[in-house]
């Protein structure tokens, strides 16, 4: 991950937290209308492609253009030429996903979580 991202997220359990992404705690708080529930802050697994794993799945794997019979698919060129190929085609994916990435479902696992919390109902603050 290039950057920190942390967002607030909220729920009624600390095991699924269905409010959110926010931008502040207070969001999080807010957004369980009074009812009580947990909050955490984290941040989501990124969304990413690999060229390595297009070249492989679209590429090599595809039976229509290879015969497997007889040959295995082969890269050509040495390796430095093959690597720069695939660092050029993974900048290219990395540049069109952050244009377009919000044309995605976020992945909804934490890969870092800190600041998780319960936060009482409206009426467990007035009993206490």
């Amino acid at each position: 991950m290039t950057k920190d991202n942390w967002q607030w997220f909220s729920g009624t359990n600390d095991e699924y937290f269905t409010n959110g992404p926010f931008g502040t705690r207070e969001e999080a708080i807010g957004a369980l209308d009074g009812y009580g529930g947990h909050i955490i802050e984290a941040e989501r697994y990124p969304i990413t492609f690999s060229a390595r794993r297009l070249i492989d799945d679209q590429y090599f794997d595809c039976e229509d253009y290879f015969s497997g019979e007889y040959s295995e698919p082969a890269r050509y060129g040495n390796e430095e030429f093959v690597a720069a190929a695939d660092a050029e085609l993974q900048a290219a994916l990395d540049a069109w996903l952050a244009k377009w990435s919000v044309s995605f479902i976020q992945p909804e696992m934490f890969c870092r979580q800190r600041n998780a919390e319960y936060i009482p109902a409206d009426d467990e603050d007035a009993e206490s």
